[in-house]
């Protein structure tokens, strides 16, 4: 059924074997040429150069780094075009979504929160460290951390 749709989105949080590995697969390898030279400097040959070439097969996409996507991140695959890399949005953070989802406007409380996945979403954009992400807002509640939205995608 899987191996049907044109389109697979791969979320953060990815740890199953089975699905990293079919991840790897889909994105695939490639031959890459290395290049190794040694010089013999204090020999009696004076100097002779030695230069080997070689082609290594590498995996585009490994399954280490599959399992490292940030939280409210992913990564599409969509028929033969190249893999996009996705940035989520929370519907109870964004003002906009929130009131599409529920009718009403984002709470108050709510306000700080979205300020704060705004910031965090810069910083990933910019290629920064996320800073902010575990914050717990004022009560305890943990907010809920699976991105319902797709955003943008960056090619």
């Amino acid at each position: 059924m899987l191996s049907n749709c044109l389109t697979k989105v791969f979320f953060a949080g990815l740890s199953d074997e089975s699905t990293l590995k079919y991840a790897e697969a889909l994105l695939g390898s490639e031959h890459v040429l290395s290049r190794q030279v040694s010089v013999d400097v204090a020999g009696m040959g004076g100097g002779r150069r030695s230069v080997s070439d070689s082609a290594a097969r590498t995996e585009l996409m490994p399954m280490a780094l599959l399992r490292q996507v940030r939280p409210g991140e992913a990564l599409l695959l969509h028929n033969t075009l190249p893999p996009a890399h996705l940035f989520g949005r929370y519907w109870f953070r964004d003002a906009v979504l929130h009131e599409q989802a529920t009718g009403q406007p984002l709470p108050r409380r709510q306000t700080r929160l979205r300020r704060l996945s705004d910031k965090v979403l810069r910083r990933a954009e910019d290629g920064a460290p996320p800073a902010g992400t575990g914050h717990t807002p004022k009560g305890g509640e943990v907010a809920d951390e699976s991105p319902a939205v797709v955003d943008e995608a960056v090619v």
